[in-house]
């Protein structure tokens, strides 16, 4: 990996601080020969997500307020508002209540030496948590015009994306000891989007992904108009969560 190189992992909030506090300490401690930084996205977050992160002040740490259109939460468009503002040409998406591995970031660049696209293995019941954790050039992104942000409501926007991009690249998997999900119940995921029932939006947003003759953001993608703070301390230290080994073993309830 070339010295140069630098990524980018993003990650989305929304009501969803009490996750984010566990599991930020991770995308902050990656060990990679590489430099990395870790965006936030707060959209519209009742918690005061931003003004929690700009306390950290961690150099590693960009974080974004996005002002504009966040009565219920969108996850394609904050992730793509978090995309807009990355430095990195490697674009990492995590969602707030994943935990990744310290070497997490390594293991899915590396399979980005060979593909445009890396999603984490099909793994067993209840593995789905963890299936938005991935990893994509930044060139493959733009080219597929970012995450669809014709989606509402929960589900189908990553199947959707790794769908496009599968159209530009090849896609490389990476296993799925690298990432655990705290477990939740349904009132977390639907909490801001509008609707209390998850499975019919995701059956909406499934009958989208399969038009085929549909435009992807045609008036634009990432678009908003938001606070952004980089922080400045470059010696913070955190106490990351440390796991390995199936993901049978990797039980973490909030």
């Amino acid at each position: 990996m070339p010295t140069e190189f630098k990524a980018s992992i993003i990650t989305t909030c929304k009501g969803r601080l009490h996750h984010l506090r566990a599991t930020l300490p991770n995308m902050l401690s990656q060990q990679c020969d590489f430099p990395y930084e870790v965006i936030v996205v707060d959209y519209g977050c009742p918690d005061n997500t931003f003004d929690w992160c700009v306390q950290l002040n961690d150099s590693r740490l960009l974080v974004i307020r996005v002002e504009d259109d966040v009565a219920e939460f969108n996850l394609s468009r904050a992730r793509n508002c978090g995309a807009t503002h990355a430095a990195g040409r490697i674009l990492a998406f995590v969602d707030a209540d994943v935990f990744i591995s310290s070497n997490w970031l390594s293991v899915v660049c590396d399979q980005l030496r060979n593909h445009g696209l890396a999603t984490v293995k099909y793994v067993a019941r209840n593995g789905w948590e963890c299936c938005g954790s991935c990893a994509v050039r930044a060139d493959v992104y733009h080219a597929v015009r970012g995450y669809d942000e014709a989606f509402h409501g929960w589900g189908s926007e990553d199947n959707d994306f790794y769908r496009r991009c599968s159209r530009v690249t090849t896609t490389g998997n990476y296993n799925p000891q690298w990432v655990m999900a705290i477990r939740h119940d349904h009132a977390d995921r639907h909490r801001y989007y509008g609707t209390a029932d998850i499975w019919a939006s995701n059956t909406a947003n499934a009958r989208l992904m399969n038009d085929t003759s549909r435009q992807v953001n045609r008036e634009g993608y990432g678009q908003c108009t938001a606070q952004v703070f980089r922080g400045a301390q470059s010696s913070v230290s955190y106490s990351p969560v440390q796991f390995r080994g199936p993901r049978q073993r990797m039980r973490i309830r909030v």
